[in-house]
């Protein structure tokens, strides 16, 4: 089998642009889990530009199976088409009706748009593990933190970084990711370290002692959406707090995966506040996560899941 995984342009090779898109980092985990099939013989990523091209100068293998992570994009000729919607900044402009009737089968780490279209499959998001994993404190020694949030400033509200992040900035709070030096973030961007590249938030999560998982507030509540983040974090056995909603319980589960979950703000700050001074409960909640996580939230099982609908 022969599968394509087709990305948004800017999606592609982010990090040249100094912003890291979290779409580019779920291919790459979901073309390692398709080549560890036996069955699969090349996954490639493209974006529609490339396969055009690539395409019309006669060098691509017939693809059995197109993966897309947006729309509009190019049909794939021979292909089962799949789309991984998670587009949800612009949710309106979208009938979901109709792409449900343009592709083969529809996905959403969103569990509310899943159960709002029947038509549409639940996928929620995952780790890769080759990607994400402990390392020793020494080897991280340049990003040492008290407490770590890696994201771009931009996706989520800055009331929520007001109640979240700013009783937090008394502690050695650091913070990765793009547009957090415009005026708008100029009271979190203080602690802001620059962009970090995907192959280093390991690093990060080594030097720290508490990871934060920090949603936009609207996808969390209306749609039943879950980041990828806190199983980075887990992934890497790192104790975690984050906002939460019925998903991330049901997808992380406080007594199994160690993920603390706070249903308010001031639940949030006195969570990490415990977490900075008990250093033997964020060791064991982070070794729980990275075990939970592990063996509950890979990509190998997704695609497992993804092909069962074939």
């Amino acid at each position: 089998m022969n599968v394509a995984l087709i990305l948004f342009e800017l999606a592609r090779n982010s990090f040249i642009r100094r912003e890291v898109w979290g779409e580019e980092i779920d291919a790459e985990g979901i073309r390692k889990a398709f080549l560890r099939r036996t069955e699969v013989e090349t996954c490639d990523i493209h974006t529609v530009n490339t396969y055009i091209a690539l395409r019309d100068a006669g060098v691509l293998p017939s693809y059995d199976l197109a993966i897309h992570f947006f729309e509009p994009t190019i049909v794939i000729p021979g292909a089962i088409n799949f789309l991984y919607f998670q587009q949800f900044y612009d949710l309106a402009r979208h009938d979901l009706v109709q792409l449900c009737k343009t592709f083969d089968r529809v996905f959403t780490p969103s569990q509310k748009i899943a159960a709002r279209h029947t038509q549409i499959d639940y996928l929620p998001l995952a780790v890769d593990s080759e990607l994400y994993y402990p390392l020793e404190s020494n080897q991280a020694v340049e990003f040492s933190s008290d407490i770590l949030f890696i994201g771009n400033a931009h996706i989520r509200e800055t009331d929520i970084y007001e109640e979240l992040l700013s009783p937090l900035l008394t502690n050695r709070l650091a913070i990765f990711g793009a547009r957090w030096n415009q005026a708008e973030y100029q009271k979190w961007g203080k602690s802001w370290r620059g962009i970090l590249p995907v192959d280093q938030a390991r690093n990060a999560y080594a030097g720290t002692k508490v990871a934060l998982s920090i949603h936009n507030q609207s996808y969390l509540r209306d749609l039943g959406f879950v980041t990828a983040r806190p199983f980075h974090s887990l992934a890497c056995g790192k104790a975690t707090v984050s906002d939460t909603n019925s998903a991330l319980v049901e997808l992380l589960p406080s007594e199994s995966s160690g993920l603390q979950h706070a249903s308010t703000s001031r639940d949030f700050v006195k969570y990490v506040t415990e977490l900075l001074e008990e250093t033997e409960m964020r060791k064991e909640l982070g070794a729980k996560g990275r075990d939970f996580v592990i063996r509950n939230h890979n990509w190998d099982l997704r695609i497992d899941q993804l092909l069962a609908t074939l």
